[in-house]
């Protein structure tokens, strides 16, 4: 692994450290495969940098599938974002990463693998203070700059 491991959010924490919560993980059968208090993290930049978007409401949708939303695969090493949206990839992608995000860097000594988690991710048990937060202006560049593909799904369909 990595000297650094990251964390990526809409928005900037609120405190000096990153406080663990309730995590729960259920698999396909519906059992509960983790459940721990944990902060989460993951040696791949693109990831953390996927999970800076914002979530929003798709205007004239309802039910469950009425947000602007992603998905990234924590099981497999393939570098795709599944970008759910209405309209078209592009125009979902300004929704959800229109507003940029904060990348954290942590130090890896902090943070452990765990059975029931994606390949991809890591936890913390314990608060854990960043090494370094930079503002990302715009993560759709940075990822694809990194190798990212995105897969769109329209939601309206």
């Amino acid at each position: 692994m990595s000297e650094k491991v990251f964390h990526g959010s809409p928005k900037i924490f609120d405190a000096e450290t990153a406080n663990p919560r309730l995590n729960e993980r259920i698999n396909e059968n519906g059992e509960v495969i983790f459940s721990e208090e944990s902060f989460h993290a993951t040696p791949h930049e693109w990831i953390a940098l996927a999970y800076t978007y914002t979530p929003k409401p798709i205007e004239g949708l309802s039910g469950d599938n009425a947000f602007y939303n992603m998905g990234v695969n924590l099981y497999s090493d393939e570098k795709t974002v599944v970008i759910f949206g209405i309209g078209s990839l592009e125009e979902s992608l300004v929704h959800l990463y229109g507003q940029g995000g904060y990348l954290y860097h942590f130090d890896n000594g902090d943070f452990v693998y765990k059975e029931g988690l994606g390949s991809q991710e890591v936890i913390s048990t314990s608060p854990t203070t960043p090494l370094h937060m930079e503002r990302i202006e715009d993560p759709v560049k940075r990822m694809t700059e990194l190798g990212v593909t995105f897969d769109f799904v329209d939601v309206s369909k």
